[in-house]
């Protein structure tokens, strides 16, 4: 696959105490509910007034001392390059994804009730609850009926998803970036869909329909999204953020680019 891009800077570099920071993290989030006050602090925002009304909602579920555990865990995320803190959840997830039912069902409900706090959904937010929903939803783990052989038969799909990466990776010249991954992969010519015209719920409904190809289809498909998220050989946090949760949402394995990326941090 050539030469492994591993950029060093601000978005995923850890200086020494940062590296503390990352340790206590990981080893809190091999404890189960430390884990999914882990997740809650991935998800509160820094504005006080709106982070002091999602507290409310974790001390409603767990109690007070659950909520401060969950904002102490939110000042040390925000600590982080934002390159280091997505990667966080696939820390805790072997925690979370051994409580019962009932349990994370409502990981699921209150990370909804967060996110809904402040009437709007970023992209931040979405990438966290899509890897969430994959991993702790009702189908986590259950067979995904194969219904598209090739790429091509997906083609609005695959270029919805590519052109959100684009946006991110590059919002001044997206089109570089697409074009980038949509080169790769053969059949129809894709188009770029405007970021304006980019919306969140169609986003997850066709990443639902992608995660129907076979198993063989793909690695192509990854190939490509890898290549706009990595235009250039570089990258940045937004993107290989959602490179990630492309991958969670398609059960792909990360491809070696993300984790050259984060192998700094």
């Amino acid at each position: 696959m050539g030469t492994v891009a591993a950029p060093v800077d601000r978005d995923f570099a850890l200086d020494h105490s940062q590296r503390s920071i990352v340790d206590t993290l990981r080893h809190a989030a091999s404890d189960a509910t430390q884990a999914q006050l882990i997740v809650y602090a991935l998800l509160v925002e820094k504005d006080h007034a709106l982070r002091a009304q999602q507290c409310q909602l974790i001390s409603e579920a767990y109690g007070t001392e659950a909520s401060r555990t969950a904002e102490q865990f939110h000042e040390l995320v925000q600590s982080l390059p934002p390159g280091a803190r997505q990667p966080l959840l696939d820390v805790a997830m072997p925690a979370l994804r051994k409580l019962p039912d009932q349990a994370r069902h409502r990981v699921l409900k209150l990370s909804q009730l967060l996110i809904a706090a402040d009437g709007r959904v970023s992209i931040r937010e979405f990438l966290l609850f899509t890897i969430l929903q994959r991993r702790l939803g009702l189908d986590a783990g259950r067979a995904v009926p194969v219904r598209y052989r090739a790429v091509s038969e997906l083609a609005q799909e695959t270029a919805l998803v590519l052109s959100l990466l684009a946006a991110v990776r590059l919002p001044m010249r997206p089109e570089h970036a697409f074009n980038a991954g949509a080169l790769l992969l053969p059949g129809p010519e894709l188009s770029l869909v405007r970021t304006d015209a980019i919306k969140l719920a169609d986003v997850s409904a066709a990443l639902d329909r992608l995660n129907q190809l076979a198993p063989l289809a793909k690695p192509q498909l990854i190939k490509a999204a890898t290549a706009a998220a990595f235009v250039d050989n570089d990258t940045n946090w937004r993107a290989a953020s959602t490179l990630r949760m492309i991958c969670a949402a398609l059960d792909a394995p990360l491809p070696p680019q993300i984790v050259a990326a984060e192998s700094i941090a």
